[in-house]
């Protein structure tokens, strides 16, 4: 039996498998393609929130947006694969391509910019503004970088696990290692800290 209720679908096999979720709106091929039961959802663009399931109140704009989203909730990802790979994120913000792209269960993020906390996969709490920014710091958390490239490729504690620092200015932290795992640092200026080592 369908209970499904108050949907919008547009596009081939847009939210075709929906028995119980309500009030969502599918535009573009596959949209929501699996969602079952989720609710108050918008995906615009092809195959955008495509596994979704049980998700629910997020809004995915863009080619494969929030595509691997299963039960992620409160979400918002405009730019083809923004958030593409987040199953069971919540509150992310993230607007460019490929920006919290292989974020996974991540949470409370805002990735502004192309490839921005790209490969984090459970970061929380970080606010990546400009192109790259904080691209490849796969773990940090608590984390501000505004500025192309500022704290791409940050190196904490013997892996990419810094916390609790702010990169601000063009390539800002650029590359910066060493034992700053949650142990702030704050680089400000361009190319300041420029792939400096030690820090802490």
């Amino acid at each position: 039996t369908n209970n499904a209720t108050y949907n919008t679908a547009v596009g081939y096999e847009a939210m075709e498998k929906i028995q119980s979720g309500n009030e969502n709106v599918a535009i573009g091929s596959q949209a929501l393609w699996t969602n079952t039961a989720g609710s108050q959802n918008v995906a615009l663009g092809a195959n955008a929130l495509y596994v979704s399931t049980t998700a629910h109140n997020n809004v995915a704009v863009g080619h494969r947006a929030m595509f691997s989203s299963t039960t992620a909730t409160q979400n918002i990802a405009v730019g083809k694969s923004a958030l593409g790979d987040l199953i069971d994120g919540d509150d992310n913000v993230a607007v460019g391509k490929s920006a919290g792209g292989d974020l996974t269960s991540g949470h409370k993020n805002i990735a502004i910019g192309t490839d921005s906390i790209r490969l984090a996969t459970t970061a929380h709490s970080n606010v990546a503004i400009g192109y790259q920014a904080l691209d490849s710091t796969t773990a940090g958390s608590e984390l501000v970088a505004i500025g192309a490239y500022a704290g791409q490729s940050y190196v904490g504690n013997a892996s990419t696990t810094g916390g609790l620092s702010v990169f601000l200015g063009h390539t800002a932290g650029y590359l910066m290692t060493g034992n700053a795992s949650y142990g702030s640092v704050c680089v400000l200026g361009h190319a300041a800290g420029y792939q400096a080592t030690g820090a802490n």
